[in-house]
């Protein structure tokens, strides 16, 4: 009963401080009084919901073992400044932080804080960062436009002991195509990381396409919270892939909403945990209109007494005839103290569909190990080698070069125990092995059965 109360009594006394601090932050922002209303709002659903509604994911989600009080907020050191990019493209783009857009262009972003895409109450991350945002990008790209280089965000958590909190609201118009590459990084001091949210609309038009690479590597003292939700309209295409390597504990949710017939969607992941990393990573299609297409791949590896789980619904509406959609998790074990769990869900509620999902945690394949030990690699190099080629099928569906060679220099960096100092040359190394974008080869255990 003590630890209860005390636990109760601490909860009381952040919930008053933080909510002091947002009333402070939309002050001193000078703020409509609409958004100061809805910041209330979602602070008061970040109170009442659960980390998980579910009781099966609940034991994954323990942020019980956060020690909020320790974190400030606002993060009033964090650097404003929008990337200086873009300068060649067409002037009607609007690339912007969430604050300046809500003052300049009000009636173009209030309907995403009144829920056109996430809704209040729909998860208690995405509610906490609509509170207590203190940053964020609204960007807006206009119908019939085409962006030839990526939009870079790069979020580098520079002090410890904070809780940075940012709102991102993008927009692709009719017929326009963007990529845009988020890059999340720290390097704070032993015991003193940061917790990282941010919660992302994407509103993807009738015909617009989007790639969207999102590379999160954290330091280990780090918590990285991210929620992402879609909607796309007729025809519209998205192109979501994400790498998570960093963060001692990292919960990430993406859902795409076809909304639009014929859209389409898919979704490519990897994690790659050490020691005693977290990982809660879920991935949702949602189809609404006819003849929309869905796809999620997802591959893990664990070692040490890193743990992930990896969950994802796949739902088909009504109205959703000849739906298609394709969900997969797949897990490879590095030892023994390390586990994985993927529990992928349909719910489907119209005929005349196609929806599979498939899960697997394995070990290691020994033979393959052996194979290449027989052949002269050391057995390091060759449980690499083997990795490498599990996780090579998602990665090479990413679309974007620049993040597949990140991705695999911060793989190889991890895994030969290096700091980021090293990114650098490691990119330029794998840049120089890797072939041509139109001529990739196949790895060797691309085929294999317990890689595909």
């Amino acid at each position: 009963m003590q630890k209860k109360y005390f636990v109760a009594k601490m909860e009381n006394l952040i919930k008053s401080e933080y909510r002091q601090q947002i009333l402070q932050l939309s002050k001193s922002a000078k703020e409509p009084k609409w958004l100061l209303d809805h910041r209330i709002a979602a602070f008061e659903s970040f109170e009442a919901l659960p980390a998980e509604k579910s009781e099966l994911f609940r034991k994954y989600s323990n942020i019980d073992s956060i020690d909020w009080a320790k974190f400030e907020h606002p993060a009033a050191k964090e650097d404003k400044k929008i990337p200086q990019q873009l300068a060649n493209a067409p002037k009607n783009i609007i690339f912007t932080t969430v604050a300046n857009a809500i003052s300049a262009h009000p009636d173009l972003i209030r309907p995403y804080f009144d829920g056109k895409i996430t809704k209040m109450g729909e998860s208690k991350f995405a509610s906490l960062a609509n509170a207590a945002f203190s940053f964020g990008y609204f960007i807006r790209i206009p119908k019939n436009t085409t962006l030839k280089e990526p939009i870079r965000l790069a979020n580098e958590i520079a002090y410890p002991n904070y809780l940075i909190v940012h709102r991102n609201i993008i927009i692709l118009e009719e017929n326009s195509s963007a990529a845009i590459i988020e890059e999340n990084t720290s390097n704070l001091p032993k015991g003193n990381g940061s917790i990282f949210v941010s919660a992302s609309d994407f509103d993807i038009r009738e015909g617009a396409n989007l790639a969207f690479g999102s590379i999160n590597s954290l330091d280990q003292n780090s918590i990285h919270i991210s929620h992402k939700k879609a909607l796309l309209g007729r025809d519209a295409k998205t192109n979501f892939s994400g790498g998570f390597l960093g963060s001692a504990f990292t919960i990430s949710s993406l859902e795409n909403v076809m909304e639009g017939a014929g859209s389409s969607a898919q979704d490519y992941e990897i994690i790659f945990g050490t020691d005693s990393q977290k990982f809660n990573i879920t991935s949702d299609l949602t189809h609404l209109g006819k003849d929309t297409v869905g796809k999620v791949a997802a591959k893990g590896v664990f070692k040490d007494s890193s743990k992930g789980l990896f969950k994802g619904m796949v739902k088909i509406g009504p109205h959703a005839k000849n739906a298609s959609s394709y969900l997969a998790g797949h897990s490879i074990l590095l030892s023994k103290n390390a586990s994985s769990d993927a529990i992928p869900s349909l719910q489907i509620e119209t005929n005349d569909v196609k929806a599979t999902h498939s899960a697997s945690v394995s070990q290691i394949d020994a033979e393959q190990l052996f194979y290449l030990q027989t052949r002269g690699f050391p057995e390091n190099e060759s449980k690499k080698m083997v990795v490498e080629g599990f996780m090579a099928p998602v990665i090479r569906q990413m679309r974007q070069r620049d993040v597949e060679i990140t991705l695999k220099a911060l793989f190889e960096l991890k895994w030969e125990g290096l700091g980021a100092s090293s990114l650098e040359a490691k990119k330029k190394e794998i840049e120089s092995q890797m072939p041509a974008e139109d001529g990739k080869s196949k790895d060797i255990f691309e085929g294999h059965y317990k890689y595909r």
